[in-house]
């Protein structure tokens, strides 16, 4: 039962009376106090040696003492609690379960005392065991934590001034600043407080604290899939060699990281993460470590400017809301809330927090692809948006284009002349986005999914884009690439309406697949390839199966669609005496007015389909072709539908009997684009993008896997083929009067 004190005290930092109530209050019947301190020491200093890989164990005060914390309590104490206190209770005040949880039944502890008569005959006899077995145990993780822990030790001298980790008494008491108990102090008796087990390593580690907490929580811009997360002690935005705290958030969001000490640098998420709400890439974040709720230290745009120093009162008055910057998670409330309240609030703070992140991911990759580095140019960001008012860069309308137009001039001081439409380009952007605050709570909306995917990927590209610019010779060319966000109602028109349309069929999909938003440049022309692998690469993959690319077409094309007629069967049940089944099948018909390089799109339920026609193509073939893709597209053993082709017709029961959404898509082909999937002789697929213009457009694409579908963007940028020309060597050098004169003749190209 005191061994379960000593947890209790770790796991909600309870004080010394938490380990007097536990033991006036234990169930054993006549136990001494000498047998209930030897079940503390064996049972918990191993689950205090555990633990101390993953908790801060010597913030409190060290002092030599020539008796144990569990000596001098029972000194202390031994005239309050007699034998007699410790009488079996029929109705205790705190249970097991109340400690350990529901499911503690089946937990036990290992001691040394086999039955309340045995008497252990010398508390240092004791010791001396543990001793041998914590040697044991310490020379394993000092083989499996040597290089991180000796990196720790080392970040832990240059604090404390030290140039050498003295030898601790063998014997130690930590006492916390209020004179309760930590127990973390039991590692000293078992050798881990640094004066035993040969020191150095994981030893001098742990008796030095460098070995601290287990931090916990997600990444939130939406929630971060996939991206790094590490501990920077030094706080420089950089994981340098030393910096070996590490992980990667799963498909939720959620990541962990132990070994990380409290009030020491900061956690960083990478920018190499995709956001399950958009599909968009998502900018560095980083959060304090100087927190209190260790189980949610989640890592936002807002962390950020608390890491920074911008202080919690600061960011909620801009806000104009009160919630923990550190611990709260607006997600998980904008997916499980039905308070209006609440819902209200998260939304809130999800759509300001990304309207910040828009500004400071814009702004920072604008001064990076200027010259500075990824580190730098966040640094100096944050630094400078520390001395504006919050307000001023979010809200409704987007903020305040002349602070924005400062904020951009003060980073990247090049860019002056051209800050002033840079600026006004961010507002616009962020106004969309600021639409959504007139009902916060539909902040997981498709406008508001789709215009925060503009702020990730379309305007930080656009902005570094022109930070590879000179503005002092290529102003004009800076304004032509803000210029697609120059006006509000474009933005929505080809951006946020083209995303909304991924964002619905993503909805209806069923695949687990998170398709995220891909960005390539290729030159004009025919037959310019993309690699599928590319196209796929930051898409996460959470059903089974391998992805497949299915489809890609041209985005804002012009459907005509129709919905599929019904008919009705009836027949008899399964079984002798059931009642009767009435079959629906569903009816799409190829129209014979198909004509060449139309697209062909038949969505049913979660299923979306689409064919190109062929010059030679017939309605039956395209109505064959479908039918297989459907049919292979499903799980084999347990259909979700059945499909067929009748002629140019394609029949459709769904399999369950339930009702089921069925169309058909046609469009012409568009004229300034196209792109089709070809494989290689090689086996390998690619996007064959064909086109005559410089220009900027979107792609669409289905992804698929053994469990359903997923929809993306591909951000497409079209670049004109420069050549150079030469004099044709074969020209004709003269020629008479009134003759036709052709210049192609006279220059040839002198590359390929």
């Amino acid at each position: 039962a005191a061994a379960f004190a000593v947890l209790y005290d770790k796991s909600t930092g309870a004080s010394d009376a938490v380990f007097r109530k536990i033991l006036k209050n234990n169930k054993l019947a006549k136990i001494e106090l000498e047998d209930i301190l030897t079940q503390v020491n064996s049972a918990s200093a191993e689950a205090m040696a555990f633990s101390g890989l993953l908790t801060n164990l010597r913030k409190d005060l060290i002092k030599e003492t020539d008796t144990s914390y569990a000596e001098s309590y029972l000194i202390r104490e031994g005239s309050k609690v007699s034998t007699e206190s410790l009488e079996y209770s029929d109705e205790p005040e705190m249970e097991l379960s109340d400690i350990l949880g529901t499911d503690s039944s089946e937990i036990q502890i290992n001691s040394t005392v086999n039955s309340v008569d045995e008497k252990i005959q010398s508390y240092t006899d004791e010791m001396v065991k543990m001793q041998k077995a914590s040697d044991e145990f310490t020379e394993v993780m000092r083989e499996l934590f040597a290089a991180e822990l000796e990196t720790l030790i080392a970040e832990n001298k240059v604090r404390s001034g030290e140039t050498e980790i003295s030898e601790a008494p063998e014997v130690v008491e930590i006492a916390d600043a209020e004179g309760g108990w930590n127990p973390s102090a039991l590692l000293g008796l078992v050798g881990l407080g640094g004066g035993g087990g040969g020191g150095g390593g994981l030893l001098s580690a742990l008796g030095s604290g460098a070995a601290g907490r287990l931090f916990g929580g997600f990444g939130i811009d939406g929630y971060v899939s996939g991206a790094t997360v590490f501990w920077d002690v030094d706080g420089d935005f950089i994981q340098d060699a030393d910096e070996t705290v590490q992980t990667t958030t799963d498909s939720t969001g959620y990541y962990q990281l132990s070994g990380v000490t409290e009030g020491v640098g900061q956690i960083v998420i990478k920018a190499d993460g995709v956001d399950t709400n958009t599909g968009g890439s998502v900018g560095m974040m980083a959060a304090s470590t100087d927190i209190t709720d260790f189980e949610n230290a989640h890592v936002t745009p807002l962390t950020l400017l608390k890491a920074q120093g911008v202080s919690d009162d600061t960011i909620n008055a801009a806000l104009g809301v009160t919630v923990d910057i550190d611990s709260y998670n607006p997600m998980a409330i904008l997916e499980g809330s039905v308070d209006t309240t609440e819902l209200d609030t998260a939304g809130t703070v999800l759509l300001k927090a990304q309207q910040l992140f828009s500004v400071v991911n814009s702004v920072s990759g604008l001064a990076e692809e200027a010259g500075l580095t990824s580190a730098e140019a966040l640094a100096q960001t944050v630094s400078a948006i520390k001395n504006q008012n919050l307000d001023d860069l979010m809200g409704t309308d987007g903020g305040d284009a002349t602070v924005l137009e400062n904020l951009i001039t003060t980073v990247a001081p090049d860019f002056a002349s051209v800050a002033a439409t840079a600026a006004a380009s961010l507002k616009n952007v962020n106004s969309v986005l600021g639409e959504s605050l007139a009902n916060p709570r539909n902040a997981l909306g498709e406008d508001a999914r789709a215009a925060a995917l503009i702020t990730q990927d379309d305007l930080v590209t656009s902005f570094r884009e022109i930070g590879r610019l000179d503005p002092s010779v290529a102003a004009t060319e800076i304004s032509s690439k803000l210029n697609s966000f120059s006006n509000v109602n474009d933005i929505k028109t080809n951006f946020r309406d083209i995303y909304k349309a991924t964002i619905q069929a993503q909805a209806d999909a069923q695949g687990g697949i998170i398709a995220g938003l891909d960005s390539f440049t290729v030159k004009s022309g025919a037959g310019q390839l993309i690699a599928v692998s590319e196209i796929l690469r930051n898409d996460v993959n959470n059903g089974t199966g391998e992805l497949k690319l299915v489809a890609v077409e041209p985005a804002g094309l012009t459907y005509t669609s129709t919905t599929a007629t019904t008919s009705t069967q009836t027949q008899a049940g399964p079984k002798p005496g059931d009642p009767p089944i009435t079959q629906t099948t569903y009816h799409i018909e190829l129209p014979a007015t198909l004509a060449f390089d139309d697209y062909v799109k038949v969505k049913l339920g979660p299923f979306t389909m689409l064919e190109r026609v062929g010059n030679a193509d017939t309605p039956e073939q395209i109505a064959t072709r479908l039918v297989n893709k459907f049919n292979s597209a499903q799980n084999q053993e347990n259909p979700f539908l059945s499909v067929s082709a009748n002629g140019s017709t394609l029949n459709i029961v769904r399999n369950d009997g339930e009702n089921l959404k069925a169309r058909l898509e046609i469009a012409n082909d568009n004229s300034a684009i196209d792109a089709k999937i070809i494989t290689g002789t090689d086996g390998q697929q690619f996007v064959s993008v064909d086109t005559s213009t410089a220009l900027s457009t979107n792609l669409r694409y289905i992804v698929s896997n053994d469990a359903g579908q997923g929809h993306g963007n591909i951000r497409l940028t079209i670049e004109p083929d420069f050549r150079s020309i030469i004099q044709n060597p074969g020209r004709v050098n003269s020629v008479d009067e009134d003759t036709l004169f052709a210049l192609s003749e006279q220059i040839v190209f002198s590359d390929t």
